[in-house]
């Protein structure tokens, strides 16, 4: 084991809504490891400096369009990204 995480994961699922799901050799879910891939997409992006423009097109495996937007964090009251599919 390596890291901060208390186990290794096994198995990673990409779902087409944007959620990631992390499974140990158990098939235990690791949830601080299921950050989802279009949140970390996003991050990426912007470190890269890419404004997001209400323009943006967002298209999902699915075909479904999403968006980006800021949200209020309920627990801490901070502002933190979050999409919606359309």
């Amino acid at each position: 084991m390596t890291g901060w995480c208390m186990t290794d994961p096994k198995k990673i699922m990409f779902f087409s809504n944007g959620a990631t799901a992390v499974f140990n050799e158990k098939g235990e879910q690791i949830p601080e490891l299921q950050r989802p891939w279009l949140l970390i997409f996003r991050e990426f992006l912007a470190t890269a400096g890419v404004n997001f423009p209400e323009t943006l097109e967002v298209i999902l495996p699915s075909g479904k369009s999403a968006e980006f937007f800021l949200a209020v964090d309920p627990d801490t009251g901070e502002q933190r990204w979050n999409w919606k599919i359309l």
